[in-house]
C-alpha cells in the first residue's frame, strides 16, 4: 500500500506543481519560472544473446537508455525557491517518474533546507544522473552505478557552502526515505528504503571536484520471485579534474549489506517456488525470476555481504571531440550479492555538435568468470557459461535546452 499510495501522491503533486509553476504570472507573480529539459536518444546491443541488464542482446535496444526530463523552478519569496523535476524512461517501470519536487529555503546565503523529493546527494554524478549530456559516457559505469540500488531521497536535507578563494566548500546531512522500482511484470523490483541518513562533503574549484558520502538505511527488496530484508550502508569517494583538455573521472563505492537471521529461510522457500514454477511453465521470465531467487538464496546465507566497485576514465578534448577510455570493477568481497564479479573496459569518443547537443559511441568488453553472471541474465543459468567476455556497444544522441 505504502508503494501505491506514494507513487499517487508526489506525482500527483508534482503534476499540480508543474500547472502552478506555468500559471504563475497569470495571477500576478512577478517572478517567471525557470524551465530547462534534457532528452537521450540511444540505441545499444550485444554480440551474446544472453541479455546484459537484463534486456541488452543481440537486438538493438532503443528504449533501455532513451529518456526525457523537464524541470521548471520558481522562486515564491527572496529566500524560497519551488523545483520540480519529471523524467520519462522509454523501458521502466515508471514511465514518467517525479525526480525532483522541492521547497529550497536559504536563510542566509551559505545555509540552505531542501524538504521533499531529491536526488540522493551521495555519487559524484548525483546531481545530474539522469542528464545523459553531463556525462562523456553513453550511461553511467554499471560497476558502480548498476549496482546502486538507491538514487532520490524523499525527506530532508540541510547544506552549508562556504567561499575559500576559488574552493567552495560543501557539507550536506540528510535523511528520510526512498523508494524506487524498475522493471516490469514479473520482472518488477521494488526497493524501499527507510530511516535512510547520510553526509556528503565535497571540495569543488575550476580545476577539480572531490567528494565523499556515506548514507545508511534499512532497505527491503521485493519482486515476484523474492523479498529481502537488510541493513545497508554506502561508503562512496569521487574525483573529477578537468586541466588543458585533459579530463580525468575515479569513483570507488563499497556496499556493505547485513541481513535479518530468518532470511535465509524466506530465501530458501522463495527459491524452492521459483523452481517448481519453473518446471511448471518453463517461461522465459520465470526462469530469470528463478534465476533472482538463487541468487537472493545464495546472497542471505551470508549475515554481513560486503562489495565495491570503482572506475577510473581518463579522455582528451580537443575541438568538439574527447575521446576516453574507461576501466570498471565490481567485486563482492564474499559470494553474497546478487550480482556477480566483473570487469570492464570501455572505449568511447563524444563529440559535441554545439553547446547544446552531444553525440556519443562507446564499445565496452564486459569479462567475467566462466562460473559466473556478472550482470548478465540468461534463459538458463548454463547460457552465461559458454563465455567470458562479451561485447556491448552503444550510441546517444544528448541534449540539454
Amino acid at each position: 500500500m505504502r508503494k501505491l499510495t506514494t507513487q499517487i501522491w508526489f506525482d500527483g503533486l508534482m503534476i499540480a506543481g508543474l500547472m502552478v509553476a506555468a500559471a504563475g504570472e497569470a495571477y500576478g507573480h512577478d517572478k517567471e519560472p525557470r524551465w530547462n529539459g534534457f532528452m537521450t536518444s540511444s540505441v545499444e546491443a550485444s554480440d551474446k544473446d544472453v541479455g546484459y541488464r537484463g534486456t541488452i542482446t543481440k537486438t538493438p535496444n532503443w528504449s533501455r537508455n532513451t529518456r526525457a526530463g523537464l524541470n521548471v523552478s520558481t522562486a515564491v519569496a527572496d529566500n524560497l525557491d519551488v523545483v520540480i523535476q519529471a523524467v520519462a524512461v522509454a523501458e521502466s517501470a515508471e514511465q514518467l517518474r517525479s525526480t525532483l519536487m522541492l521547497l529550497n529555503y536559504r536563510p542566509m546565503e551559505s545555509l540552505s533546507l531542501r524538504l521533499g523529493r531529491q536526488q540522493l546527494p551521495l555519487w559524484l554524478m548525483s546531481d545530474y544522473l539522469y542528464v545523459g549530456h553531463a556525462m562523456p559516457w553513453t550511461s553511467a559505469p554499471d560497476e558502480v552505478y548498476g549496482a546502486n540500488p538507491l538514487d532520490s531521497l524523499d525527506g530532508a536535507n540541510v547544506a552549508y557552502s562556504h567561499n575559500l578563494g576559488s574552493m567552495l566548500f560543501l557539507t550536506e546531512f540528510y535523511g528520510g526515505s526512498s523508494l524506487r522500482t524498475t522493471g516490469a511484470g514479473t520482472l518488477r523490483t521494488a526497493v524501499d528504503a527507510r530511516d535512510l541518513m547520510g553526509v556528503t562533503l565535497a571540495i569543488s574549484s575550476p580545476l577539480f571536484t572531490a567528494r565523499a558520502g556515506y548514507a545508511k538505511a534499512d532497505v527491503g527488496i521485493e519482486s515476484e520471485a523474492f523479498k529481502v530484508n537488510m541493513r545497508s550502508s554506502y561508503l562512496n569517494y569521487g574525483l573529477r579534474m578537468d586541466y588543458r583538455g585533459i579530463v580525468l573521472l575515479g569513483e570507488y563505492a563499497k556496499y556493505m549489506e547485513k541481513r535479518d537471521a530468518d532470511e535465509e529461510q524466506n530465501a530458501a522457500m522463495a527459491y524452492q517456488a521459483a523452481a517448481a514454477r519453473v518446471q511448471q511453465t518453463g517461461a522465459f521470465e520465470d526462469k530469470i525470476a528463478f534465476q533472482k531467487a538463487a541468487a537472493a538464496y545464495s546472497a542471505s546465507q551470508s549475515s554481513l555481504a560486503v562489495a565495491y566497485g570503482w572506475y577510473a576514465m581518463g579522455g582528451y578534448r580537443f575541438g568538439a571531440w574527447m575521446p576516453h577510455l574507461t576501466h570498471a570493477v565490481w567485486k563482492p568481497a564474499k559470494d553474497s550479492f546478487s550480482l556477480s564479479p566483473q570487469s570492464s573496459n570501455t572505449l568511447g569518443v563524444r563529440y559535441d555538435l554545439n553547446t547544446n547537443t552531444a553525440l556519443k559511441v562507446n564499445c565496452k568488453q564486459v569479462t567475467k568468470q566462466e562460473d559466473e553472471f556478472g550482470f548478465f541474465t540468461a534463459t538458463e543459468a548454463s547460457a552465461t557459461k559458454t563465455f567470458t567476455k562479451a561485447s556491448i556497444y552503444s550510441a546517444s544522441l544528448d541534449v540539454v535546452f
